[in-house]
């Protein structure tokens, strides 16, 4: 009976032995896959780090790159457009260049400015968003370049400061009025804004609706709390390939993030979905969010703009916003189908009170208007895309600007250097 025993224990042991074998060589081959995987997936990290650094082209390097490998590459710290900027979110980056977009050293775009500005010369500084900034046109081509030539071949001796930022509203410039423009020696200020601030008040819910725009803007850049992805230039790639996030470089991304009440983006991904109206705007449509959130700071910072140029010497020329409200150009501009009429029409009447402020407080103020919206071509062969000049309309722009000027008389006479046209 004992033997009987011991002889059926064996093959239990046996059994037991080979159970242990068998997780054992399951583990090891697990182990052996995963480290390959990690192998693999380090070697691809490695390749494609020099690819992004050394490699590529710079606009897929612009692309995919990290913040550090940007500056790695281009052996700056100006490796983006954007600098960060403790009191303006951002602002253009100093001695920044690429191709047409280049910035003097003190973060404006175009040549150097001499400071102090000398005694014989005019000195004008054009302010507002991407549509001063121009940022589809090289330099030489944008509104404020051109507006300088104009002026010049009418016998002005005027240097002209193109001191637009993309998405910058009149938060921003207000400040930069303030902290920046009022120390250039200017004589006066082109004011050139609107739709920003139109975008600006698209924030619900109402208590959001804030003076200091934090409704829109977050307190802190998007970039302080960057994603695990953003550390793995291999995953970086394939995310933003397939649309999963933004490149590093995005303004949207770095400087320019939204805060959760600002639903302008919303508003526009749902229009060109054609899923408008849901979300938020299921409970409160656009015409509704804009009746809460009138232009009243809109009004009050032109007005602060207004006083401080007036404080520092500085004439004001407030100028109406324009843009291509055909169907074709809300189209372009907003996504906004021709069958969706009741939404162009909530856009164009928002976008006209912020042009009514503009009038508004130049009569306030007695600063000069120009009421450019009624003079500027609504066509869109002068549009990228029904918001943003084209070359042909950056150039009629600098021209109406110029004639506005020229017979408004707003540059003293003792400015005519008596060249150009006037010989």
């Amino acid at each position: 009976m004992a033997s009987q025993d011991a002889a059926q224990k064996v093959p239990l042991g046996n059994r037991a032995t080979d159970s242990a074998t068998g997780t054992g060589n399951v583990f090891i081959g697990l182990s052996l896959v995963l480290w390959t995987l990690i192998c693999v997936f380090a070697l691809l990290e490695i390749g494609a780090n020099l690819y992004v650094v050394y490699l590529a082209d710079d606009d897929v390097s612009v692309r995919f790159a990290s913040f550090r490998q940007l500056v790695k590459r281009a052996g700056t710290p100006n490796a983006l457009r954007w600098a960060h900027h403790r009191y303006l979110g951002y602002y253009p980056a100093p001695n920044f260049q690429d191709g047409g977009i280049e910035h003097n050293p003190l973060g404006y775009r175009g040549k150097e400015i001499v400071l102090p500005k000398p005694d014989n010369e005019f000195r004008i500084v054009c302010m507002g968003g991407s549509t001063t900034y121009d940022d589809s046109l090289d330099y030489c081509q944008t509104y404020p370049a051109l507006l300088e030539d104009q002026l010049r071949e009418e016998g002005y001796n005027v240097t002209i400061v193109n001191a637009g930022v993309d998405a910058w509203a009149s938060y921003e410039i207000l400040i930069a009025l303030a902290f920046r423009v009022s120390y250039l020696d200017a004589d006066m200020i082109v004011l050139y804004s609107g739709l920003n601030d139109f975008a600006s008040r698209i924030v619900w819910p109402p208590e959001a609706y804030k003076g200091d725009n934090s409704g829109t803007r977050p307190a802190f850049p998007s970039f302080l709390d960057a994603g695990i992805w953003e550390h793995s230039t291999l995953l970086r790639i394939i995310l933003v390939s397939w649309g999963g996030a933004e490149p590093i470089s995005s303004l949207f991304l770095t400087w320019d993030s939204s805060s959760s009440s600002n639903h302008f983006f919303d508003f526009i991904y749902q229009i060109r979905a054609g899923t408008y109206p849901s979300g938020v705007f299921a409970q409160a449509p656009l015409r509704q969010i804009l009746e809460q959130n009138p232009p009243l700071y809109f009004s009050r910072n032109l007005e602060h703009i207004v006083a401080i140029a007036r404080e520092r010497n500085m004439g004001v020329i407030l100028a109406t916003f324009a843009y291509a409200n055909t169907a074709k150009g809300l189209k372009r501009s907003f996504g906004i189908d021709e069958r969706r009429a009741d939404v162009a029409k909530d856009v164009m009447w928002g976008i006209e009170q912020m042009n009514g402020v503009i009038r508004r407080v130049a009569a306030k103020t007695d600063a000069d208007l120009f009421d450019f919206a009624k003079v500027f071509p609504n066509d869109l062969d002068y549009y990228f895309d029904g918001v943003h000049n084209n070359e042909r309309g950056a150039a009629l722009k600098a021209q109406l600007f110029a004639r506005f000027i020229c017979e408004s008389h707003v540059i003293p006479e003792r400015f005519r250097n008596f060249g150009a046209r006037a010989n």
